[in-house]
């Protein structure tokens, strides 16, 4: 017997972001008629005037065939013939192995739809409803599929029986409770998601306690997601008070917020996933240029009058400017971290965006920079500690390289 066995990815191989249709349904190939079978051959029988003409076809070697073209980059020229192989073979393991090589063939040519049915037509040859080891592999491919293309129910259920499966390991379970708790987010349900986050984290934690083998990447997502939780509390804060008292306590509020998010992205930052830190790294610099951008959207007291409200903005932008400037120190930083470790994607193309903006923000003061400046930035600096914002500002623009907070 012929073996048709392939190299399968593990869980982490890859991270699905992207969008696309509903899925039409899933349809099966039907045999031809007048065929033979002879596992791993197939024999077609034809009557001719001269007798019957037996053609002799070997599953092994269209596999071997298509998989030559695969190798060689015409992925749909390698479909066509797994296609055959399906037809032909329809109830032997060369049914499966064709589904299963198609759907990576049309992930590779970005054919995200058509690789999830592949690979639903082959979980649909599993003997029974629960899955086994040998059923993983399309069971991965399926739910990541799924979540790229913003099928939450699809990728739920794929990761649940992912999870429900006695054959995974420990470390795909982490792989897999962190995609499922991803998905989980995206049907509104982040009460449900971050327990499973903290989960994996305290058994990563574990198992590196151990001294077994960890892969650092769910632990890095899930603390990424968890710093990303925090960060939408920051809706909770609005810094519209007239009252200084009162305006003051919401800062602090903003501050604590900060802080928690902060740590969040830090810890995924220093936790060995080049692709997460990259990732968390545009975060930490998002983070100073939000609270920035809630300081400068709040309310202007209505009773200044217009000399007034200059000198009022002028003292904003003096007592911000550190956020700005730490912004653009996280995002330079980032740069370096994702071109030493070779990450490319839309977290490196934001960080140069965000850098761009803010370098943008701060020329436009330059050049607009009054006499009004000058003497906000004197007072601020003469202040000091007396001023009564000036311990929250400094908490929440907090040096990415200064003693306490160990740069990313």
């Amino acid at each position: 017997m012929r073996s048709f066995g392939v190299a399968r990815p593990g869980l982490g191989f890859c991270t699905l972001l992207l969008g696309c249709p509903s899925l039409p349904p899933l349809v099966t190939p039907q045999p031809p008629v007048a065929e033979v079978e002879a596992d791993p051959l197939l024999l077609l029988a034809e009557r001719t005037a001269g007798g019957v003409e037996i053609e002799e076809i070997d599953a092994g070697e269209l596999l071997e065939r298509a998989a030559a073209l695969a190798d060689a980059g015409e992925w749909l020229d390698a479909v066509t013939i797994y296609d055959e192989v399906a037809a032909r073979f329809a109830g032997t393991p060369a049914e499966k192995e064709a589904l299963y090589r198609k759907g990576v063939c049309l992930e590779w040519a970005e054919d995200w739809t058509g690789a999830l049915l592949s690979f639903r037509a082959c979980l649909a040859l599993a003997p029974g409803p629960d899955p086994d080891g040998e059923a993983l592999p399309a069971l991965i491919h399926a739910g990541l599929l799924a979540e790229r293309l913003e099928l939450w129910n699809d990728a739920a259920a794929a990761y649940e029986g992912l999870l429900a499966c006695d054959a995974l390991s420990d470390g795909d379970r982490r792989a897999a409770t962190v995609r499922l708790a991803v998905v989980t987010l995206e049907r509104g349900e982040p009460d449900v998601a971050q327990p499973m986050f903290e989960q994996v984290i305290e058994q990563s934690v574990a198992a590196s306690t151990a001294g077994g083998p960890v892969h650092p990447a769910p632990a890095a997502e899930a603390e990424l997601r968890l710093g990303m939780l925090e960060a939408e509390r920051f809706s909770e804060v609005h810094l519209d008070s007239p009252d200084p008292a009162e305006l003051r306590r919401q800062v602090e509020k903003l501050a604590a917020i900060f802080g928690d998010a902060f740590e969040r992205l830090r810890a995924a930052i220093l936790g060995g996933s080049a692709f997460w830190a990259v990732e968390a790294g545009y975060r930490v610099g998002a983070l100073y240029v939000q609270i920035y951008d809630m300081f400068f959207d709040a309310p202007v007291p209505t009773a200044l009058t217009e000399e007034q409200r200059e000198a009022y903005e002028a003292l904003l932008r003096a007592r911000t400017r550190i956020l700005l400037a730490n912004a653009l120190e996280a995002w330079e930083q980032n740069l370096v971290r994702a071109e030493r470790a070779g990450v490319r994607g839309e977290a490196v193309d934001l960080t140069a965006e965000g850098m761009a903006r803010v370098q943008g923000i701060l020329e436009g003061r330059a050049q607009r920079r009054t006499a009004i400046d000058e003497e906000a930035e004197q007072y601020v600096e003469a202040q000091g500690e007396s001023d009564p914002l000036a311990p929250v500002l400094e908490r929440l623009g907090l040096e990415i390289g200064g003693e306490g907070a160990p740069a990313p």
